[in-house]
Parts: structure tokens; sequence; C-alpha cells
């Protein structure tokens, strides 16, 4: 049985976008940003967003049933980003 998991955005209203699909004691999460109601969490503080993103993730994981214990497989974006006139390397966080 497929459960979608919704964060309760306008993504998910205008593009179909769940935060996570859950068949069976399988979940995939979404890719996630650092925003809320339309702003930006932690601008220029690119430790701050990951934090913020793996937080957003553990709350439907708990939701679901899971934990940041399951995770089996992370995809992390790293580059180097323009911020403004400076290019700025992104940041790690670790689970």
């Amino acid at each position: 049985m497929r459960t979608n998991w919704s964060s309760n955005t306008l993504w998910e209203e205008s593009f179909g976008y769940s935060r996570a699909v859950q068949i069976g004691n399988t979940i995939e999460v979404s890719g996630t940003s650092a925003s809320e109601e339309g702003k930006v969490i932690g601008v220029g503080d690119l430790t701050l967003q990951a934090e913020y993103i793996i937080k957003k993730i553990e709350h439907t994981l708990v939701e679901a049933g899971f934990s940041l214990k399951d995770v089996v497989r992370t995809r992390i974006f790293d580059g180097i980003f323009l911020i403004g006139k400076k290019w700025k390397k992104s940041a790690f966080v670790f689970i």
C-alpha cells in the first residue's frame, strides 16, 4: 500500500509533490529545501540550512514511524554557489 506524507506546502498543490512516499517498510523522501512559508531559513548560513533540512526530514520520518537511524542513503548536493556577488562553498552536516 502506498502512503503519501504531506508537508502541506504550496508545492504539493501545484506540482503533485509529497514530502515522502512510503510503500510497505520503505520510505523515499523528496528533495528538501531550507524554506518555510515562502521564507528561506538561514540565509547565508549553509550549515544552519542543512541542519534545518535534516530536522524537517526527521519530522516526516517520525510521523511515518521511522527515524534517522533507518536512513540507509542520503544525497547532499555539494558545490560552489553564487550568493550575492561572492562564491561560497556549501557546508556539510552529517547525521
